[in-house]
């Protein structure tokens, strides 16, 4: 990462301040989508009704957050995921202009100062994974969606914030730069870091694998060479042996 330290991903709570929720790992994958509304007029004596643009339906982002409290032995919700969860609750302080009634807080999702999507939480799913002896809950995943909740088109880009450093929405980066954003970001995240150490392992497994075969080549070469070896030996002692005793050989004078 050129001695650069890994951004975490957070969500900024817009109207209760307050400091951001820091995700303990930044999500392995995400994804926006958005759909726009067509009205079928009447199609008398056509193949097909003419469309009527009816207007566009907010973006959402769909993500899954893991959290992990297993090495500190402590309740993974009151230490991560509650704060993230308390976001869907009515807070009376916040009024709505058309009913004057209470609502959820706007938020921020910010991840580094690669982009920043404005939104409220429409959708939690939380599942707990991993538990202590007396049931206390250290391991939970949430699946989140967020909506957005301004066109980008009509507003500047954000500026950084005391709550954190700021950058472009998802709606203003070019196609180009937006694909440079994602291919960066995943390189960062543990993900990125984890294949990337998992190709180390698995490069030197390969290498090692090669050397255990050509060991393997060796010793079977060898094992197929021993009764040529043996036959040599054999004729080779039996030679010797002759040539010493036709040279030792002598008569001795009889008594």
């Amino acid at each position: 990462m050129d001695g650069a330290s890994l951004a975490h991903a957070k969500i900024i709570n817009l109207d209760g301040g307050g400091s951001p929720i820091e995700c303990m790992f930044n999500p392995k994958e995400y994804s926006f989508s958005k759909r726009n509304q067509w009205t079928a007029g009447k199609s008398k004596g056509s193949n097909m009704p003419q469309l009527e643009f009816g207007g566009g339906q907010p973006a959402t982002l769909q993500m899954q957050l893991f959290f992990d409290t297993y090495a500190k032995g402590k309740d993974v919700r009151k230490e991560y995921t509650d704060s993230i969860w308390q976001l869907m609750m009515v807070d009376q302080a916040l009024k709505d202009p058309k009913n004057k009634k209470g609502r959820p807080p706007k938020v921020r999702f910010q991840w580094g100062s690669a982009w920043s999507f404005d939104a409220v939480i429409t959708s939690i799913n939380q599942k707990f994974t991993l538990f202590l002896s007396d049931g206390t809950p250290v391991r939970a995943t949430l699946d989140v969606t967020f909506q957005q909740i301004k066109d980008a088109a009509l507003f500047p880009p954000q500026n950084p914030t005391s709550a954190g450093t700021g950058g472009d929405s998802f709606a203003d980066r070019p196609d180009a730069e937006l694909e440079e954003s994602f291919e960066k970001l995943f390189s960062e995240s543990w993900v990125g870091q984890d294949c990337n150490t998992l190709l180390t392992l698995a490069t030197r497994a390969s290498a090692f694998f090669v050397l255990v075969m050509l060991a393997s080549l060796l010793v079977i070469l060898i094992h197929s060479s021993m009764p040529a070896i043996h036959a040599f030996g054999a004729k080779f002692l039996v030679t010797s042996e002759w040539r010493t005793f036709g040279t030792c050989v002598v008569e001795l004078p009889r008594t």
